[in-house]
């Protein structure tokens, strides 16, 4: 239904109008917008603000005084500082229409430049000092001077010191070298969890190569595609796997059967090498939902970056015990990995039956005397739904759960508090972070952000160190606090692009517009800044 009113008439009744149109239930519109020229009139048509029941209307009176408004709004939908926000940004629309009229609306500013100053400059101060010289696997060999003899890695009934592990990855290391395995030569590892994955992995960084983890679980076409497209030279596994592995012109080496007349004849001290951080320390494929899977190729640099903002964020130290849960194949095994193995902490490798339900997982936590899970959310889901539903032990060790991966569910959360009620030392971590990105780029403590309500507020958090967060909308200009629009990555994080896919690195990672000279990564998720 149309509604129209003569405004000439001085008996126009704005009660009527309301009435006539159809009810705010209805759902048809919820924001009204009026332009009245006083010119026309001597007196001001009145306003009953009481007669609206829209969501937000924005009234204008133009006279030879200039413009004068009024906005009526929802108290229960918006704040007055959200209010006095959309005004200003409407006052720095007609400004900068005014200044600029043959400027394209899409590039006119509505932001101030104290708020444009904000978003981009003072949220993104984040530059912090990190070992930018230096490798992954070479802060992992500094730990091994520290401390020798802890344990770095169990799994079941085996386990490896500092010093046992970095012996072995350097024995791999050095036979690596002799099948020409040099800074960004790509080595493929599929294997199962067990001690021989964590050498396997060590041993690639330090022959200065970089790994291709690739799940044995993969359907064969979607593990065929990965070694096609890496081309690995060489691929480590076990002799198990060797019947699941497609065809391929890799040369295989079984870190089991052929560690004693290959590998373990070599020198234990490690081997020279000229990798750089801006070598390739891995190449992760990602899912390929949208059709074949990708693989996004990660610089040392960056994930020397990761590691130690990680490491500070978390307060991982010698004293953790951390649970490595997830598969190779996702980066979060390196969240899991790095920091564990570089400040002298235990990494602790789960078992299949780690996987039953919540209560099996609670008792392993404490069984294994873990500090710190890291876990996807979904997979986290499920655990507070089986809390709900059972007596459970509470693993005195626990200090530390981060979840990532997708939205987190409210209610879980307040769920999971009330079982925890009595363990105010457990921290809550929610992280978010794209592949391309290596691993996470913003975290929340979620234990910070419980509201009034006892719900918490639900957010991804604050960037980590040297990390950039835009959120633009489609012409790449930055838009107003508690608008949605589409979150950009900036900083040291961004991988070095997709591996065989110069086409698809332009399109997803674009220059910078904001830092020249740096770039930043395209997520295509939806976001806001509160």
């Amino acid at each position: 239904q149309i509604v129209s009113q003569d405004l000439k008439h001085q008996d126009f009744n704005w009660s009527q109008l309301v009435q006539q149109l159809p009810s705010n239930d209805a759902g048809i519109f919820q924001v009204m917008f009026n332009l009245q020229d006083a010119s026309i009139t001597d007196t001001p048509l009145p306003i009953n603000l009481n007669e609206f029941e829209l969501d937000l209307s924005l009234f204008i009176v133009s006279s030879s005084e200039g413009l004068k408004g009024t906005v009526a709004y929802n108290q229960e939908l918006f704040e007055s500082n959200t209010i006095k926000r959309l005004i200003g940004h409407f006052e720095n629309l007609l400004n900068s229409i005014v200044l600029n009229p043959d400027t394209l609306v899409q590039e006119l500013a509505i932001l101030s430049e104290i708020e444009r100053h904000q978003i981009l400059v003072e949220w993104n101060n984040t530059e912090k000092e990190y070992p930018g010289d230096k490798c992954i696997h070479q802060l992992f060999s500094e730990q091994v001077a520290k401390t020798p003899d802890a344990v770095a890695v169990i799994f079941e009934q085996q386990q490896l010191t500092y010093q046992q592990l970095d012996r072995r990855a350097n024995q791999l290391a050095n036979y690596l070298q002799t099948l020409g395995v040099k800074p960004d030569v790509l080595v493929g590892i599929s294997i199962n969890r067990c001690l021989e994955m964590v050498v396997g992995i060590l041993g690639i960084l330090k022959a200065g190569g970089a790994y291709v983890p690739l799940d044995p679980d993969y359907p064969s076409e979607r593990l065929s595609h990965m070694l096609d497209d890496s081309g690995v030279s060489v691929l480590l596994t076990t002799e198990d796997l060797l019947s699941q592995i497609p065809a391929n012109n890799a040369q295989q080496i079984c870190l089991d059967k052929d560690w004693n007349n290959l590998i373990a004849i070599q020198k234990e001290q490690a081997p020279l090498t000229d990798v750089s951080p801006s070598n390739l320390a891995y190449v992760i494929y990602t899912s390929g939902s949208t059709g074949k899977s990708k693989g996004v190729m990660i610089e040392h640099n960056s994930l020397v970056n990761f590691t130690a903002t990680a490491t500070k964020e978390y307060r991982i130290n010698h004293n953790d015990r951390i649970l490595q849960f997830a598969s190779i194949s996702f980066d979060v095994a390196a969240e899991e990995m790095y920091p564990c193995l570089t400040t002298g902490a235990t990494l602790v490798l789960r078992t299949d039956d780690f996987l039953t339900n919540g209560s099996q997982m609670l008792e392993k936590c404490d069984e294994w005397k873990l500090t710190v899970i890291d876990l996807p959310t979904a997979y986290w889901h499920q655990i507070v739904s089986d809390l709900d539903n059972n007596n459970c032990k509470i693993p005195d060790s626990l200090r530390l759960v981060i979840i990532g991966g997708e939205a987190v569910i409210p209610e879980k959360v307040t769920s999971w508090y009330k079982f925890f009620k009595n363990k105010k030392s457990l921290e809550f971590i929610n992280v978010y972070g794209p592949t391309e990105a290596t691993v996470v780029v913003t975290n929340c403590k979620l234990s910070e952000s419980i509201q009034d309500n006892g719900l918490p507020r639900m957010t991804i958090g604050k960037p980590f160190d040297n990390i950039k967060i835009y959120i633009l909308d489609s012409s790449l200009n930055p838009v107003p606090i508690g608008v949605p629009g589409e979150l950009y990555i900036g900083g040291v994080s961004l991988a070095r692009g997709y591996l065989n896919r110069p086409d698809l690195t332009a399109q997803k990672f674009i220059p910078d517009p904001f830092n020249p000279g740096m770039r930043m990564y395209k997520s295509g998720d939806l976001a806001r800044f509160l």
